[in-house]
């Protein structure tokens, strides 16, 4: 009896020590984001709407629509923005493909109609053309109304915009807008959802990370010059570093893996000088949590080692780390090292936990918390909380078993 009591004991201290340990992104709520875009596309073709602008995911709506009371939907008017109800993530994406379908220009026409501009209009929210910011939650206890248990917040328009429409020969993007890759109209200073979302988990991670060590630690922003920067070093078939160059570089096979921390047994990947051919070495699981950097961007090429490069700036000089203890998940201490040439690349270290911790996460799947929305979002919740939460109950249950 006792030993039955340890082992589920155990495997319940495993398993919230496997959520504690993970940074997982909102893979379902990209995904939706994706789709959004997809169908704003199409919406764009099909009647001739100009200035159709992409949605891009954003922090500060994603905290204000994570606080929304499930029991009592806010107007339009009381939001950053205008919000989008969807069934659920798995199907979502699936029906509004065909709402578009469905879509006719009498239906547009509300778009037009400013009597009541405050009002819901659920076919067309997320039409709306000109909102580019957006941020989703899933409810996992419930519905925010009967057969919806997403809602996205869009933004920054709080009414319902008045369409505009091109001609067949004239551009679909006005003024200071362009036409992307995907269709849609963005500026020329905005970054991707995925890269957001990645950059506002790291910081996360980097201020957990400093507080263990008595640091302060500085938020880290989206740099326009710094992809430009990596995007110029990737041109470059020797990959020379740039003789006035103030960043240093990180690169990872996904973004998830780009929240590894390893302050003993990093792998080096090495650069040469373009003005001296002396060789500089970056620890790409140590670069990304120098806690000095404030900006960062990456870049994803098939030809480089990783699929993502990241520059990180504005220190470009050998600099002092965080010093957590953890060890190497290689099991050695001597880092794998690197070098920009056409010789076989050493493979990314494997993550930092065992093997059936990660069977544990996929299995899982579970990224939302059972209290929501008085809870925080299991992505955003502090992993030091939980294990706490899981070592008292760990010993709880140790006592109670010694005084049966």
């Amino acid at each position: 009896m006792k030993m039955n009591v340890l082992i589920s004991a155990s495997v319940l201290l495993i398993g919230f020590i496997s959520i504690a340990n993970s940074y997982d992104f909102d893979r379902k709520q990209l995904s939706m984001i994706e789709n959004m875009n997809e169908v704003r596309k199409k919406a764009a073709d099909k009647f001739g709407i100009a200035d159709m602008q992409k949605l891009v995911w954003n922090k500060e709506l994603q905290d204000h629509v994570d606080r929304l009371d499930y029991k009592q939907l806010p107007k339009p008017e009381q939001l950053m923005g205008r919000y989008r109800l969807v069934e659920n993530y798995e199907t979502g994406g699936t029906r509004l493909f065909q709402s578009l379908n469905e879509l006719k220009d009498t239906s547009l026409s509300k778009f037009d109609n400013q009597k009541d501009p405050n009002k819901y209009r659920h076919k067309i929210e997320h039409l709306n053309p000109l909102q580019n910011m957006v941020a989703c939650v899933e409810r996992a206890d419930g519905t925010w109304m009967p057969g919806f248990k997403v809602i996205c917040l869009l933004g920054p328009e709080t009414k319902l915009s008045k369409l505009s429409k091109h001609a067949p020969n004239q551009p679909r993007c006005t003024n200071e807008l362009k036409e992307d890759e995907g269709g849609l109209c963005t500026k020329s200073n905005m970054s991707e959802s995925d890269q957001l979302m990645y950059i506002s988990v790291l910081n996360k991670r980097r201020r957990e990370i400093a507080v263990k060590n008595g640091s302060v630690a500085s938020e880290l922003v989206w740099s326009k010059e710094l992809q430009t920067a990596a995007l110029n070093f990737l041109q470059d078939p020797e990959h020379l570093l740039p003789q006035n160059r103030n960043w240093r570089i990180t690169s990872f096979d996904s973004y998830e893996n780009g929240l590894s921390y390893l302050p003993e047994g990093s792998e080096t990947i090495a650069a040469k000088m373009a003005d001296t051919m002396e060789e500089v070495e970056f620890e790409i699981q140590k670069e990304q949590f120098f806690l000095k950097q404030t900006e960062i961007a990456c870049v994803s090429k098939d030809r480089w080692i990783y699929q993502y490069l990241c520059l990180l700036g504005p220190k470009a000089e050998t600099i002092e780390f965080c010093t957590m203890t953890t060890t190497p998940a290689h099991g050695s201490t001597i880092a794998m090292r690197t070098r920009f040439t056409t010789e076989k690349v050493t493979p990314e270290p494997a993550p930092t936990h065992p093997k059936e911790l990660q069977d544990y996460e996929e299995i899982d799947g579970d990224e939302y918390d059972e209290d929501f929305p008085t809870g925080t979002p299991s992505y955003k919740k502090s992993p030091g909380t939980r294990f706490v939460i899981s070592f008292l109950v760990f010993a709880y249950l140790i006592f109670a078993t010694y005084l049966q």
